[in-house]
């Protein structure tokens, strides 16, 4: 069984975030490292997964702005997600050859087939 090393980032901007895990992804893939969690809270931001509409968000630009509310397009799949401090938000970066190839199988495996890095199972649907 992997390991799996948890890196608390603490308030992380979207965008540093997204970076970050850019970068260990392609480590991970390229075998560098172990499979890794990070966990944070972000600042006020929305995301637009690639199964999403522009239409969805209620909220305009310029409301936007105003609350200081960040807002990015991402290639995860998923429609409008908000995230903000005091939300917890997890980034499992696991190596899904070595369990099975189906992402969506992982994010919702009952929990007698969790490894020790504990994937968000049923929690997923509400953004842990």
């Amino acid at each position: 069984m992997n390991r799996c090393h948890t890196i608390d980032l603490g308030l992380i901007g979207y965008a540093e975030a997204w970076a970050l895990q850019k970068r260990i992804v392609a480590a991970r893939k390229a075998g560098a490292i172990e499979d890794v969690l990070l966990v944070c809270e972000h600042s006020h931001v929305i995301t637009q997964g690639r199964n999403g509409k522009r239409e969805h968000l209620l909220a305009s630009e310029h409301v936007l702005r105003q609350k200081g509310v960040e807002y990015y397009e991402t290639s995860r799949g998923g429609d409008i997600t908000y995230h903000g401090p005091g939300q917890i938000v997890g980034y499992p970066i696991l190596n899904l050859g070595a369990i099975r190839r189906d992402v969506v199988w992982y994010v919702r495996m009952p929990g007698r087939h969790r490894r020790a890095h504990q994937p968000l199972g049923d929690f997923a649907r509400i953004r842990v």
